[in-house]
């Protein structure tokens, strides 16, 4: 049996690879209103590949020389309630790491499968939104 067949669905992932993480993330803030998350990474492998100045310059030839080094991106895990539960969506989110999250998937993929940076996760406890919210109602002969 392996060890990947121990672990329950729903267990929450503390490594994971560029490419994986990439892939995993549905939302994020850095995304513009009428973009894509495939636009925005893109534009962060780009970004991460300039030297010299600028927000996550040189960050790619830094991951390629020396990985992953230092805490990994918070994730948020974000479950919104469908009217029935087939249309409950689950969303992963991160804040911050894009340029680092954008170079080290690039880098595996160029690899072609030679080469895996193992990214440390930290997640943020799952959260519903849209329960709470509902309208108070006022007891009938209270008005």
């Amino acid at each position: 049996m392996a060890a990947s067949d121990h672990i329950h669905p729903e267990q929450m992932k503390l490594f994971m690879t560029g490419t994986e993480l990439k892939g995993a993330i549905t939302q994020s803030i850095d995304r513009a209103p009428m973009g894509t998350m495939d636009q925005m990474w893109d534009r962060k492998r780009k970004e991460s590949k300039r030297s010299g100045v600028g927000h996550g310059h040189d960050t790619h030839a830094s991951i390629k020389e020396r990985g992953w080094v230092g805490p990994g991106p918070e994730l948020f895990h974000t479950t919104i309630p469908g009217a029935i539960p087939e249309f409950t969506k689950h969303e992963l989110g991160v804040s911050d790491a894009h340029h680092r999250i954008a170079a080290a998937a690039d880098i595996e993929q160029r690899s072609k499968g030679k080469r895996n940076i193992w990214i440390p996760t930290t997640n943020r406890s799952q959260f519903t939104r849209g329960e709470g919210r509902k309208q108070p109602t006022i007891p009938s002969g209270e008005m």
